[in-house]
């Protein structure tokens, strides 16, 4: 998957500077789409375009409906379903999968992740931050 400060990605430059959340839904939605299909930078530039024109995000990035933003990328055999906000000491059941918010207080630095997948590959935020809370999806087929 593509990563946050791609080159490909500068021409929308809030993808490159805050576009972590966004991409994390992106590689969620990739990770369980069937069959897989690529998701280029084209592709994710598109989605961001869609979601802007749609008014499911602003254009710095701040997703406002995450759920029409999975909608575009997940196909009819695997869905995903958007359930809120967690705290970072919420279990995890069988069946969900979380995009975690990481916060390094010294520089007051937010970054989300989702499992090994870092859209700023190494992020300082995750190496030295801590845990804030989830964004959970309820994987349904």
């Amino acid at each position: 998957m593509i990563g946050q400060r791609s080159q490909e990605l500068k021409v929308r430059p809030h993808i490159h500077d805050t576009g972590c959340y966004f991409l994390c839904i992106c590689y969620l939605g990739w990770q369980h789409s069937e069959p897989k299909k690529s998701l280029t930078a084209n592709d994710i530039i598109y989605l961001y375009d869609c979601a802007i024109h749609e008014k499911t995000m602003e254009k710095d990035c701040y997703v406002l409906n995450p759920q029409k933003i999975m909608n575009e990328i997940t196909t009819p055999e695997v869905k995903l379903k958007f359930k809120g906000k967690y705290p970072s000491d919420y279990d995890l059941k069988k069946n969900e999968k979380a995009i975690e918010l990481w916060n390094y207080e010294p520089e007051n630095w937010w970054h989300f992740v989702i499992g090994n997948y870092d859209p700023w590959k190494e992020s300082i935020t995750r190496k030295k931050g801590k845990l804030d809370s989830y964004r959970v999806w309820e994987v349904i087929k």
